[in-house]
């Protein structure tokens, strides 16, 4: 059940609230009794350590290694305390590095050999956690410790099959097999895994976590939508949690959903931040470009550009890597979809030489785009031969939090292999041949950019594809007079990104054209729909 439309600035107030009055991460005893993980900690051990294992649960990894070491303060001997610890170093399905130093650090604090730690584990269980740990900072590369890893997991799941905890890291440890490129056959067997969990634990905060991370695309996302409703009054205190339901709400273009999980997360974030006195670069991106996404869908835009500019600011104070990516694709996103091609946003300069090759596409093309739209093919074309340049040298990989926008993309040197960089690419080099008049020559490039990202796993979130490709096929189509072409390149569009506003226009406008007058009235009620908050009263598209 999601909350009603007419209550949500209600809830929204009742979360501001709470994280008002309490401190950043807390978790209350009532929130801690959704788990239960038995261990030989001593008692006085037990409050922080629990508080470890839920905000582990919702990738709140600073938090819980926070919480762990306090637990290990409580007491020196307590291995699970170290396990938790190290465990927080890891990364599973953003594409991050994982802490590996760090987490070994961490475990020699317990004792300085595996053998060691184990003789310090309490119970057999025990034992076997830490040899789990063990295995995913051990020998080999990260897909081979990854594997052996999830193998330990699978070992202590059959031997403990009603461990909720033991059973959730091993779901999760399906998602972190691939990192950040989505295997659909992992995801199924994660949720599998999960949804067995919540059958009898219906508010474990790990298992509804890692249900909507395995169902957060746009085939599977109703399965998840229990979840979404459940996970954030789970795990309230986590700003990651507030987020999460909003992976299935994009999955399903349900935008009012979208804006209000992810003011909640965001309004989290920055109560997080003021209360540790932590630096502006700690603020939560992800969510602050997630929101701004759905304001733009909403048609939103002042709201929009007022989340810009804050990220603009925060880029200048800053100036780390982490906060230029986003910032990059936020600009991106408030050109191309509010179709502004004098927009102020690409007066925003990012700094994106010395991060990777995605990054810097994405800000390039958004010039370049911009530039063919409004009639500017010099401009353009100067666009797409610093695409090119990216493409060249070898530049060091950004660093992030996310798996979004080149965050732990390949470096330039391999952008030609990267097939975001290639879409973009391909993209711009159509639309300037358009603009020349070479209409065959930039169909079939166009059609090579669908083919390659047709090929690519699902991405959730705001697309590091700018411009969608079927999207992008659909409106040149039109412009060649060809709408019942486009209309499919439209339909094609939406099965990624249901309910994307600027694929719903061009779907309406191919209707009206191609004489399908029943589909351009549903798609036209869909839109109003959607743009009741929008800036400005929608004009059926146009």
């Amino acid at each position: 059940m999601q909350t009603p439309p007419s209550l949500l600035p209600v809830y929204r107030g009742l979360c501001f609230l709470l994280f008002w009055f309490s401190s950043a991460c807390v978790v209350t005893a009532q929130e801690a009794a959704r788990i239960e993980f038995p261990n030989s900690g001593k008692a006085a051990a037990q409050p922080a350590f629990m508080q470890g294992v839920l905000l582990l649960h919702s990738f709140e990894f600073e938090d819980a290694a926070e919480a762990f070491q306090e637990s290990q303060k409580q007491d020196p001997d307590f291995a699970l305390a170290y396990w938790g610890e190290a465990v927080a170093c890891n990364r599973p399905i953003w594409g991050s590095p994982q802490l590996r130093e760090q987490a070994l650090s961490s475990l020699k604090r317990l004792a300085p050999t595996p053998e060691a730690r184990q003789a310090k584990a309490g119970t057999e269980r025990e034992k076997g956690l830490i040899r789990a740990v063990e295995a995913l900072y051990g020998e080999g590369d990260r897909k081979t410790r990854d594997q052996a890893y999830h193998a330990i997991l699978k070992q202590l799941y059959e031997k403990y099959p009603n461990d909720a905890e033991i059973a959730s890291f091993y779901a999760l440890s399906y998602l972190g097999l691939t990192v950040d490129v989505r295997e659909p056959s992992n995801y199924l067997k994660a949720a599998a895994i999960a949804q067995k969990v919540l059958d009898k634990h219906p508010d474990h905060p790990g298992s509804l976590h890692y249900l909507i991370h395995s169902y957060d695309d746009p085939e599977h996302a109703h399965l998840a939508l229990q979840a979404a409703e459940r996970y954030p009054k789970a795990a309230p205190y986590a700003s990651h949690a507030l987020h999460m339901p909003s992976h299935i709400f994009v999955a399903l273009g349900k935008w009012d959903d979208v804006v209000a999980s992810n003011e909640q997360s965001v309004a989290a974030g920055d109560h997080r931040r003021e209360v540790k006195k932590l630096p502006v670069d700690q603020r939560n991106y992800h969510s602050l470009l997630w929101l701004e996404y759905g304001y733009l869908q909403q048609g939103r835009n002042k709201d929009a550009f007022r989340l810009l500019k804050e990220v603009a600011a925060n880029a200048a104070e800053s100036g780390s890597v982490r906060t230029r990516s986003h910032l990059n694709a936020m600009r991106a996103h408030a050109v191309v979809e509010t179709r502004n091609w004098n927009s102020d946003a690409l007066k925003m300069p990012v700094k994106v030489a010395d991060m990777n090759a995605d990054i810097q596409h994405i800000y390039h093309f958004t010039d370049g785009y911009a530039a063919i739209m409004r009639g500017d093919a010099q401009q353009a074309k100067q666009a797409l031969a610093a695409m090119a340049a990216a493409s060249m040298p070898a530049t060091a990989s950004a660093s992030g939090d996310e798996h979004h926008h080149g965050a732990e993309s390949p470096s330039a040197a391999s952008a030609t292999k990267n097939p975001v960089s290639q879409v973009l690419q391909h993209e711009l080099q159509a639309l300037i041949w358009l603009k020349e008049g070479k209409n065959a020559e930039a169909e079939q490039l166009l059609r090579k950019a669908m083919q390659i990202e047709d090929a690519m796993s699902f991405m959730y979130g705001p697309p590091d594809i700018v411009k969608p490709s079927h999207e992008l096929m659909g409106e040149v189509l039109l412009q060649l007079k060809r709408p019942a072409e486009a209309k499919k390149e439209f339909q094609l569009a939406m099965k990624r990104a249901p309910n994307r506003a600027l694929s719903l226009m061009g779907l309406m406008q191919a209707a009206k054209q191609s004489g399908d007058q029943k589909l351009a009235a549903q798609t036209q009620v869909t839109l109003k729909a959607i743009r009741q908050k929008a800036d400005e009263a929608f004009a059926g598209g146009n």
